[in-house]
């Protein structure tokens, strides 16, 4: 059942998954190709958005979704959305739900999701960066590709970067912890912004492809096509990968915690927050400064005594 009122609200209201039309058979299809559609308001008990319920609705400014939702698809296109309310419960972010809605800045994705499907976030230009919750076990194909994701941090659960996942993406930095043991066909491939990737995990398969990492698509060469470098452990994936393509490497350097390629205090800071929130797990291992095998407070102390002592020096 749906209502669209004199301010362009349309409500929705029901029991159960939304029923997956056609484009040419969605109920308020007129109200949407016409433009008079600003806001939906989806009520409680609906709990999915169809493929095709929204697409190309591009004068939709703002949605909301109920927490009885548990799987959202159909806003492709939706180019005057800015904002959303993704509510605790839901689970799954579908194919192409946000593809193309180049004006949504901001997301926040709740601890309930799982799966952020193939093409999810495809071409938002304007979104810059996005929290992925911990129990998110899977970041499907092209989720990402062509977005303004600068920066993004990797849960625990995701263990592989499918194919073309940060293609074309604006992606700066990246970090992927030693659960990723799979980086796939053209994962960053033509990330023009990409200035340092680390891949933690030694043994992490990466395809054997000049483009899974590359900052351009001149195919003329296929080497030397990286801008950025490729951190990770001496003779490792990462190494061998950087080595075969002629790509810049530097291995890590322990007590660096923060990942960021260098030893500073900040990274003494970073071991003693991270145990303070008890999330002393997620530190990568290379920040066992001391090499007793595991993170403590102690090698935040070391680390602020070394750098200490080089200030002395220098």
């Amino acid at each position: 059942m749906y209502k669209l009122n004199s301010d362009g609200v349309l409500t929705i209201s029901g029991q159960g998954e939304m029923a997956d039309w056609f484009t040419n058979t969605v109920p308020w299809k007129d109200y949407k190709n016409s433009g008079e559609i600003t806001r939906v308001i989806i009520h409680e008990g609906v709990t999915s958005v169809s493929t095709k319920a929204f697409v190309s609705c591009e004068s939709l400014e703002y949605a909301f979704i109920p927490s009885s939702m548990k799987d959202i698809d159909g806003f492709t296109a939706c180019s005057s959305l800015k904002s959303i309310n993704l509510p605790e419960g839901l689970e799954t972010i579908g194919i192409q739900a946000f593809c193309d809605c180049d004006s949504l800045k901001t997301v926040i994705i709740p601890s309930s999701v799982t799966t952020v499907g193939r093409d999810a976030f495809e071409e938002c230009e304007n979104l810059k960066s996005i929290i992925l919750p911990e129990k998110l076990t899977s970041i499907e194909e092209s989720a990402f590709s062509s977005s303004g994701i600068k920066t993004i941090e990797m849960p625990a659960g995701v263990t592989t970067i499918s194919r073309s996942a940060f293609n074309s993406s604006f992606i700066e930095s990246i970090v992927l912890p030693n659960n990723i043991v799979k980086i796939d066909e053209m994962a960053f491939r033509n990330c023009k912004n990409l200035k340092k990737i680390f891949i933690q995990n030694p043994q992490c398969e990466i395809d054997d492809s000049f483009g899974t990492i590359c900052s351009n698509l001149a195919f003329e060469n296929a080497y030397r096509q990286f801008d950025g470098i490729i951190y990770g452990y001496e003779n490792s994936t990462a190494h061998a990968y950087a080595q075969k393509y002629e790509y810049p490497f530097s291995a890590f350097i322990y007590g660096d915690a923060n990942s960021d390629g260098k030893l500073t205090a900040g990274d003494a800071a970073f071991i003693a927050k991270n145990l303070a929130e008890q999330k002393g797990h997620t530190l990568p291992a290379y920040a066992d400064f001391t090499g007793d095998g595991k993170v403590t407070a102690y090698d935040a102390a070391m680390i602020a005594k070394y750098l200490a002592e080089q200030s002395l020096k220098n």
